[in-house]
């Protein structure tokens, strides 16, 4: 998917509420794969600029789609919410950058770039390689990090517009060759690269509206794909990949509107899926919601542990902890889920804790007033015993009030408080029994009531079993063991009041209430200690709480019910197996049918007429679905099995409806089918076609009047003859009117009259076969024809950028221009980068003295070793020992020369020192001789340089009279001619308005073929190394001396001028390609005319005597008015030169402006 259509989907599903999660899934798993790809390439880029290949780390990153772009793309403007719903959901949407490694990428484009960096070398090489694709992308790379750079702008300007039209006719060769997901791809790339000017035009057009049929296509095709892989997932039970499937399928549905095109089985499977896939993704939101209260739980039972360590907790603190816990019991009961007992303990445990705390800080605050009192009362009264009686009064009393005013205890816990009080205040020794007191009694009643109602109704199962096993077979001072029994039977009666209730719900199983029962079937054992006397139990004894009647009801409703659910389980378990067997049976009955058929063509048409009867099947199976009473394997094996019974019965009847029918219906049939069949045969052999259908026609009428009233035609086939009788009128009328168009194409006297007359023999289908594509292409390129504006002039005389015509008609193409800085300083540059301004040439030769006549005096032979080139001139020293090491002067004083330089030295710049001794007329060693400027130097001091001018860093006159001076030098090596000769070329070629370059043929000529003869690039220091090249040297000197001296700048002044003569031109149509493809003319051939072509350019291609193209069948052609011979005769006349001395017309036309 392409990742702007990717976004657009997300932001529209963010906007609407109805978003479902299979929507979600499936656009999460697109957005992952993109993050995915953009991490490992970024990757792949870090790795690339840490071994320090930033090109290749560039070169990879700016790989359609764009790295940064794409990073750019996702982080659109709603990303945080998508990403917090992502999160909400659980899904995965691929990973995160490192900002370390996109901080590296970024500094890549922080880096300045000069002329002479890596990716400006790149560049050059890429140019002169002729790789455009790749100079291309490094021409991206540049302005990217120089934008302002005018040279590369321009070059990739020109190379945007003509890349891009080569990528689009290739779209339109991959449609044709039906190479579909090649074309998918290139489309792609078109889309996501970043042109100068976005793609356009008829091609485009129409490369988008195919793609828009082969997505749909595709679409289709992985619609049935993805409804095979959700059966996977779902024996997998995989629901998280099972609804990123069912999101991807509602998405290409809804997108390519193909849910009208959905069979109803498919649309069914599709909703059941979906309807798996979303209860379980509810089941596990639930799940996560869970988790996380649970984890938030814990977390904050950690602090209140750690603040309870470090201590100073004040009440304030205490009562807020009490009020979470609280909150955190209530949010877990409304889950509706079962909690570990770990977790209900923690919580217990917590809440005790809690709960003694604010006990014991409340307790400290009451005993400090009541040790206040004590001492008052033991000052003011005047009885000890008094004193003693009413403080244990007191005593007894604030405790009961306590306890019973005390809402902050569990049931367990005011159980507790309540055994310790009847302990602590038993009958004391002075015989007072406080228990007697009726407001204790009236408090400990109180208390007593509310610990029994509490664990009825507050307490979880198990916090009640707990409570019942505290308070088993235990008795207090105020309430007796039995009355402890009746109230703990209470509880009993709460528990299955709860089971009753939930017995109510749709989703309660019948095995919860089974095991409620069972806990009462049997009594717990009972085990004795070695006297024999029975031990504790270690677990409650429901089997006593029978002993109660009210109990005792309780547990039989539930029984009752229990038996009512079962039995209605078993019920519904008969219906589904009843309902299996009808499918069963059912589809037996269909593969009867259906043999008796083929056997005797005998039709059950009671077989046939059940379609109700199948979709009420089909009500019926949905109706278990989730029961309890049925497994889940054995509904899921009744669907598929009723599902693969309509594909039975709808093959049946199909095969029933194609092979049944009447004589008549024969007939009409054969009727229909020659009708049909007249379009697709010959023009001549249709009229033979009209007349066997309408002996057919006639052999339905006869035998319909001559049958009886039980076998004439019914309405249905009354109603097939009248529109088959009038299906031949229509046929006779094109006939008559395609013999019209025919006679009309070759009487045509205008492009306009001839291409109405394919139209109208189109409507007429006077066209068959292939001729029908042939006719419905000329006339879906008939604006290739017009002229309305000039356009042919403009395309058919001319290759290259589209302004080009539009220069040359406002006078502003020319052979030279003032705007050449660009030029000069690529010529300075080249020249001052080799010196090639001030080589030398010398010869180095071996010294070695010779005696003379005379005593003393030598004279030198110098044999030659090599000849050198240096750069710039050589330094000499000389050094002469004048005076002996006593200081006496030397008669005849020897000299050292010293000669240095930098020499061009096997094909590299080297510096190079020579010595040579010197005495009385002889010298002994190396030494360089007979210096001078060498003559490529002095060639392009004279011919060059003085041909650029240093204030204005511009040219001096045309590029191509200096091209004119360099071929017809005689002086200079044949290998540096022929580098001037491709730099000198190649600048006109990067402006050829400017310098007028297309316009010689001659030159251009001479071009191409001097680039066959060198295979390799020349350097401009080759022809330094003369042994090395030999070979090509002698190749390009006999190349030279062929060539001669040119002409170039007359040539372009003689063509400028007959452009200006084709301004003046019109176009006439001069006749058309038959289906054959051979021309036909409405009078004498012209010299030169053009039609379309055919195949994927679809263009006007030009023809002569000496070429003719292929030309698309059925195309018009035309010439030019008046005829080129004649402007071109008018023009060699004008420049007074020979006529043919630069070509004739299909020599010089079309003239090719482009950058090549």
């Amino acid at each position: 998917m392409n990742i702007d259509r990717l976004i657009d989907r997300i932001e529209k599903a963010l906007r609407e509420e109805a978003t479902t999660d299979p929507v979600f899934h499936a656009l999460a798993k697109e957005y992952a794969k993109y993050r995915t790809q953009i991490d490992e390439r970024l990757e792949h880029c870090v790795t690339l600029i840490r071994s320090g290949k930033d090109f290749a780390a560039r070169e990879l990153a700016e790989q359609p789609p764009d790295v940064l772009t794409l990073m750019e793309k996702l982080s659109f403007s709603n990303d945080g919410k998508w990403r917090g719903i992502c999160d909400e959901k659980g899904l995965y949407v691929g990973p995160n950058w490192a900002e370390e490694h996109v901080d590296l990428l970024n500094g890549l484009y922080d880096k300045e770039i000069t002329e002479d960096s890596p990716l400006f070398r790149e560049y050059r090489t890429a140019a002169r390689s002729r790789d455009e694709d790749k100079t291309f992308k490094i021409l991206k790379m540049i302005l990217k990090a120089n934008p302002d750079h005018a040279s590369a702008r321009r070059h990739f300007a020109q190379l945007s517009v003509k890349i891009q039209e080569s990528k689009i006719k290739e779209l339109d060769g991959l449609i044709q060759a039906g190479r579909e997901a090649e074309f998918l791809d290139l489309i792609l790339e078109i889309e996501e690269t970043d042109w100068v000017v976005a793609p356009k035009g008829e091609q485009w057009e129409n490369a988008l509206a195919v793609r828009v049929g082969v997505e749909r296509r595709n679409a289709k095709l992985r619609l049935e794909e993805t409804l095979i892989e959700l059966a996977s997932f779902r024996a997998a039970d995989d629901w998280k990949g099972s609804l990123a499937l069912i999101g991807e399928f509602f998405n290409l549905a809804q997108e390519h509107s193909l849910e009208g095109e959905l069979d109803a089985d498919d649309i069914n499977v599709y909703n059941e899926y979906k309807e798996w896939a979303e209860e379980l993704a509810e089941e596990a939101k639930a799940e996560r919601e869970l988790e996380g209260m649970v984890s938030g739980f814990k977390n904050r039972l950690a602090e209140m542990q750690q603040l309870e360590i470090a201590g100073g907790k004040s009440l304030e603190t205490y009562l807020a902890e009490q009020n979470e816990l609280r909150k955190f019991r209530q949010d877990f009961q409304d889950m509706g889920k079962s909690l570990s007992p770990e977790i209900m303990m923690d919580l217990q445990k917590a809440e005790n804790q809690v709960k003694n705390r604010i006990q014991k800080l409340r307790g400290r605050t009451k005993m400090l007033w009541m040790v206040a009192v004590a001492v008052f009362l033991l000052i003011a009264a005047s009885s000890v015993v008094a004193l003693a009686y009413f403080s244990g009064l007191w005593g007894a009393r604030s405790e009961a009030e306590r306890i019973a005013k005390d809402t902050e205890y569990t049931p367990g816990q005011k159980w507790d408080e309540l055994s310790a009080y009847s302990e602590k205040f038993r009958q004391d020794w002075r015989g007072i029994d406080y228990l007697n007191d009726e407001e204790i009694k009236k408090s400990l009643n109180q208390a007593t009531t509310e610990v029994f109602e509490d664990a009825s109704s507050n307490l979880v199962e198990e916090d009640q079993k707990k409570f019942l096993f505290k308070t088993q077979d235990k008795a207090l001072l105020f309430l007796s063991k039995d009355d402890v029994q009746s109230k703990r039977a209470d509880i009993i009666t709460s528990m299955c009041d709860r089971i009753l209730d939930q017995a109510n719900q749709p989703t309660f199983e019948a095995r919860t209430a089974k095991d409620f029962l069972e806990m009462f079937e049997e009594p717990p054992r009972i085990r004795n200690d070695d006297e024999g006397n029975p031990l504790p139990l270690k677990k409650v004894d429901y089997h006593r709480f029978q002993e109660n009647d009210a109990v005792l009801d309780k547990l039989q409703e539930i029984a009752g019910t229990l038996a009512r659910m079962e039995d209605s389980n078993d019920r519904m378990k008969e219906r589904f197996d009843s309902l299996k067997q009808k499918v069963d049976r059912f589809d037996r009955e269909v593969l009867i049918a259906w043999k008796k058929f083929r056997d005797t063509e005998e039709v059950d048409h009671g077989i046939l007429a059940q379609e109700k009867y199948l979709d009420g099947l089909d009500t019926e199976t949905r109706e278990f679905s989730d029961s309890e009473a049925v497994d889940p394997n054995d509904y899921r094996e009744v669907r598929d099995a009723l599902r693969d019974l309509r594909k039975t019965w709808r093959s049946f009847s199909k095969e029933v409806e194609s092979k049944s029918g009447s004589q008549i219906d024969t007939l009409l049939n054969e009727a229909e089918a020659i009708g049909n069949s007249v379009g697709r045969v010959e023009m001549a052999e249709r009229p033979g076609k009209l007349k066997e259908m309408g002996e057919v026609l006639e052999k339905v009428t006869k035998i319909n009047k001559s049958a009886t009233e039980q076998m004439r035609m019914n309405s249905s086939q009354e109603r097939r003859l009248g529109g088959l009788l009038e299906m031949r009128n229509e046929i006779l009328k094109k006939i008559k009117k395609a013999g019209a168009a025919t006679a009309g194409t070759g009487a045509a006297g205008s492009v306009d009259e001839y291409l109405f007359s394919l139209e109208e023999g189109l409507s007429a289908d006077a066209f068959s076969g292939a001729e029908i594509n042939d006719v419905r292409t000329v006339l879906a390129n008939r604006n290739k024809f017009s002229n309305e504006k000039g356009e042919l002039r403009k395309k058919l005389f001319l290759k290259g950028p589209p302004d080009i015509w539009e220069k040359l008609e406002k006078g502003e193409i020319s052979l030279t221009t003032e705007d050449s800085k660009d030029e000069y300083e690529y010529l300075k540059s080249m020249m001052e980068r080799y010196e090639l301004l001030n080589l030398w040439s010398y010869q180095l030769v071996e010294c070695s003295p010779v005696k003379t006549s005379r005593a003393g005096v030598y004279q030198t032979q110098k044999n030659p070793v090599a000849a050198l080139t240096s750069y710039g001139e050589i330094q000499m020293d000389r050094m002469e020992k004048k005076f002996d090491d006593q200081g006496q002067p030397i008669a005849n004083p020897s000299a050292t020369v010293t000669q240095k330089g930098t020499f061009h030295w096997n094909g590299k710049r080297e510096g190079r020192v020579f010595e040579s001794t010197h005495f009385n007329g002889g010298v002994k060693g190396l030494m360089v001789d007979n210096g001078q400027l060498c003559p490529e130097s002095r060639f392009l001091r004279l011919q060059i340089d003085r041909r650029m001018d240093p204030n204005t860093k511009t040219l001096v006159g045309p590029l191509m009279e200096m091209l004119e001076v360099v071929i017809a030098d005689q002086t200079i090596s044949p290998l540096l001619k022929a580098y001037l000769h491709m730099e000198l070329v190649e600048l006109m070629k990067k402006k050829p308005a400017a310098w007028g370059v297309a316009l010689s043929s001659q030159l251009l000529r001479d071009y191409e073929e001097l680039t066959t003869k060198v295979k390799v690039r020349i350097r401009p220091t080759d022809w330094m190394d003369g042994q090395a090249y030999k070979e090509i040297a002698a190749v390009l000197a006999q190349y030279y001396e062929q060539l001669g001296k040119r002409d170039y700048f007359p040539e372009s002044r003689f063509t400028l001028d007959l452009l200006g003569q084709l301004q003046k031109i019109d176009f006439q149509y001069v006749g058309y390609v038959d289906s054959s493809g051979l021309q036909k003319f409405s009078a004498t051939a012209p010299s030169i005319f053009w039609g379309l072509e055919k195949g994927g350019g679809r263009q006007l291609v030009q023809a002569s005597a000496r070429s003719s193209p292929n030309f698309q069948p059925h195309s018009p052609l035309i010439a030019a008015s008046p005829s080129l011979d004649e402007i071109l005769s008018q023009s060699y006349s004008k420049a007074k030169v020979q006529s043919g001395k630069y070509g004739t017309v299909s020599d010089l036309l079309p003239i090719d402006f482009s950058q090549d």
